[in-house]
């Protein structure tokens, strides 16, 4: 799954495809109120405004609190670190100590990301926000094979079917480092 946010996402480095660059169609400005207002690397105060964000947006009618809070943490290698000690379970000895996001985020990877950005996804069960499918009846990799009349011998091609596109912008939350 990882794979199919970071070839939706893009990077700066790899080619972009027209599709790739609908991201800027899901994060087009600060209007939306999808992008975080303070950058940083994920920490308990970005996680905590974000996260809250997350829960207040709206529906399409401006009004209804839609509550989607995120559940995937996609950050760049560079920050992996960092995000697995902030989803740390812990022992805290004091209240203060208390790590709230532990356990409640599911971290993913992708070391195609470029560095100075992180992300925050919904749970798809709640709010999807990202689409994938398959050409009908034929999910998965499709082989065929041909006998050859040339040479003894069989020849074999694979080929897939698969498509991505975006739903909604509102389960998505895009945050810069710096």
């Amino acid at each position: 799954m990882t794979e199919v946010f970071i070839d939706i996402v893009g990077t700066e480095h790899v080619k972009r495809t027209a599709f790739e660059k609908d991201i800027d169609g899901l994060f087009p400005d600060f209007s939306r109120g999808n992008i975080g207002d303070t950058a940083g690397p994920p920490s308990k105060p970005t996680l905590t405004e974000n996260r809250e964000a997350m829960r207040l947006r709206t529906g399409t009618d401006g009004k209804t609190i839609i509550d989607a809070p995120p559940r995937y943490l996609l950050v760049p290698a560079d920050l992996e670190t960092g995000a697995e000690e902030i989803l740390a379970a812990i022992q805290p000895g004091t209240t203060a100590d208390v790590n709230p996001f532990a356990g409640k985020l599911k971290l993913l990877v992708e070391p195609r990301l470029p560095s100075g950005t992180w992300y925050l996804f919904a749970d798809p069960a709640r709010l999807a926000c990202l689409r994938y499918a398959y050409l009908s009846g034929a999910e998965g990799v499709q082989v065929q094979r041909r006998e050859s009349w040339d040479t003894l011998g069989l020849s074999f091609r694979g080929f897939l079917d698969f498509g991505a596109g975006w739903l909604d912008w509102r389960g998505a939350q895009r945050v810069a480092t710096s």
